[in-house]
């Protein structure tokens, strides 16, 4: 919880919260009442900076080869963007999830990562039969997800 605008007197907070739950909402304005016996949530909300690097972002998606962690977008961004630190790019994935415009799935586990994907590309990537054939059998005989930093290590290592 914090006060915005650095106004130590406000009624206002801005909360902000961390949950594996998708219906958990990342920020919240409130205010405390006159009485100081309840708090009212205020509409709109801060702004995340979603919008300022999605231009990034989407070039990353729209070149992707399969599902990306957030290791592999940072590996693959685009070298004339301003590239965001991880905490950055984190809440700017998050916050595209919530908007729809961004794909996910994983626990957020190590052996279980997060993987992001413009939910366009699945259907370029199930024209591929090798692609399909593969994702299937991942799914149905519960293997790992291979990053692609991963993949390119092991191709890298094989010549």
């Amino acid at each position: 919880m914090r006060r915005p605008g650095g106004n130590p007197l406000t009624r206002r907070r801005r909360l902000l919260a961390f949950s594996r739950l998708s219906e958990t909402k990342r920020h919240l304005s409130i205010e405390l009442n006159p009485e100081g016996t309840d708090y009212e949530v205020l509409p709109g909300r801060v702004e995340d900076g979603f919008h300022a690097g999605w231009p990034a972002l989407r070039l990353v998606f729209e070149e992707a080869p399969q599902k990306l962690t957030r290791e592999d977008i940072l590996a693959e961004w685009p070298g004339d963007h301003a590239k965001p630190n991880a905490v950055t790019l984190w809440r700017r994935l998050s916050r595209g999830v919530e908007l729809g415009q961004i794909a996910c799935e994983g626990a957020g586990r190590r052996t279980d990562p997060l993987r992001y994907w413009l939910p366009e590309r699945e259907e370029v990537w199930k024209q591929d039969f090798l692609y399909e054939t593969l994702e299937r059998q991942r799914i149905e005989l519960n293997l790992p997800f291979v990053s692609l930093g991963e993949r390119k290590k092991r191709e890298r290592e094989k010549k």
